[in-house]
């Protein structure tokens, strides 16, 4: 049975989740949880989706992520809120490939202007992951592909690209972006003249229009590594320590 110090300390760690939850919501423009829909959870975008299918996640909940099968399969989302141009942003996503196709889009910020893929921003395959942009003029490699699931952080502050690989600094870039409208793709781009979609999954994706400094996503990583706790397993938590401060008194 825990001891009351363990319950305390497990109550300064929750608060603590807490607290850094409410740092991650800043600057948060849209939050995708597929769970069981796949629409934005804060309202700010509007999503059409074609193709595709709700499977499992990396904590094997059914019908938590969303898989794409190629061709055809994407979301697509709009809105004021999105940034675009120069502006600053990060992107994340967990993301599992089912294969090891080069540069099937994964997750991109931006839409083709006359096929011009000097407008575009996000994380392709190649063969490793990477993050990649402006007609393939810059690319930040990561770790080599695998069929695992893995978190995938890019962020941008107007001046220098950073990648981030299951939290990890996994390489930067300076670049100057210049993405064409205030468009999120997943899977793959309309317009796309490569025609190379991807085949796998994604969960969690999250936009912001601010870059999250490398403790953030060190944090942002560590929360989203785990199973979120029910409410009622916190409660319970709280209910055993009271009651065992209370035999204590008593």
């Amino acid at each position: 049975m825990l001891s009351i110090s363990s319950f305390l300390a497990l109550g300064f760690l929750l608060t603590y989740s807490i607290g850094w939850s409410a740092t991650l919501d800043s600057g948060l423009v849209g939050h995708y949880e597929f769970s069981g829909n796949a629409s934005d959870s804060l309202n700010n975008l509007q999503t059409s989706v074609s193709g595709g299918s709700f499977v499992a996640d990396r904590f094997m909940n059914d019908s938590s992520a969303f898989r794409f099968q190629g061709y055809g399969d994407q979301i697509e989302a709009t809105g004021s809120l999105i940034p675009y141009g120069s502006q600053a942003r990060t992107i994340s996503v967990w993301a599992r490939s089912d294969d090891y196709t080069s540069n099937a889009k994964v997750i991109v910020l931006g839409s083709f202007s006359s096929g011009n893929l000097g407008d575009v921003f996000g994380l392709i395959t190649s063969p490793r992951w990477t993050a990649w942009g402006n007609g393939y003029a810059y690319e930040v490699p990561g770790a080599p592909m695998d069929l695992n699931w893995h978190n995938h952080i890019i962020t941008y502050d107007s001046s220098a690209i950073n990648y981030f690989y299951d939290g990890i600094l996994a390489g930067s870039a300076q670049w100057t972006l210049d993405t064409y409208n205030s468009v999120l793709s997943m899977g793959g781009i309309d317009g796309d003249p490569t025609g190379l979609y991807f085949h796998g999954s994604i969960d969690d994706v999250r936009l912001y229009n601010r870059p999250l400094s490398e403790t953030e996503v060190a944090t942002l990583y560590a929360t989203e590594s785990v199973p979120e706790p029910s409410s009622l397993s916190l409660l319970a938590i709280g209910l055993g320590g009271l009651a065992m401060m209370r035999r204590r008194r008593s």
